[in-house]
């Protein structure tokens, strides 16, 4: 993939693979201790749902979310810094993604899209 090239040599992969989910899991809130950001793609499922929370109302206990509604064959930049969960219902999911070398106080998810916005230009 072109741009999956040129994200790597702009800001090199640490590790890149599938990550399996089995049917009915809920892979729960949380946000990534590392991980400033990730690029992913959803390879295959039949009905999961990733949402990311948005205003809080209760620390940890009340807030608005929103869904990322992943399309076919997209990869999508992933801010691993908000919190966000997984709740993957009748069949394996499998998501493909990619992580980078630097960390969260080094890489962004903001400083990576507007990279990725330049290389489209």
């Amino acid at each position: 993939e072109e741009v999956l090239r040129a994200i790597d040599k702009e800001f090199k992969f640490d590790k890149v693979g599938v990550i399996k989910l089995p049917p009915y899991f809920n892979y729960g809130w949380h946000q990534d201790t590392n991980r400033g950001c990730s690029i992913n793609m959803l390879l295959s499922h039949d009905q999961s749902h990733t949402f990311f929370a948005t205003d809080v109302v209760r620390e940890n206990m009340d807030f608005y979310f929103t869904e990322l509604k992943y399309q076919p064959h997209t990869f999508y930049a992933f801010n691993s810094q908000k919190h966000h969960c997984v709740f993957n219902f009748k069949e394996t999911r499998y998501l493909f993604t990619c992580e980078f070398v630097q960390n969260k106080n080094e890489l962004s998810y903001e400083r990576l899209c507007e990279w990725v916005i330049n290389y489209e230009k």
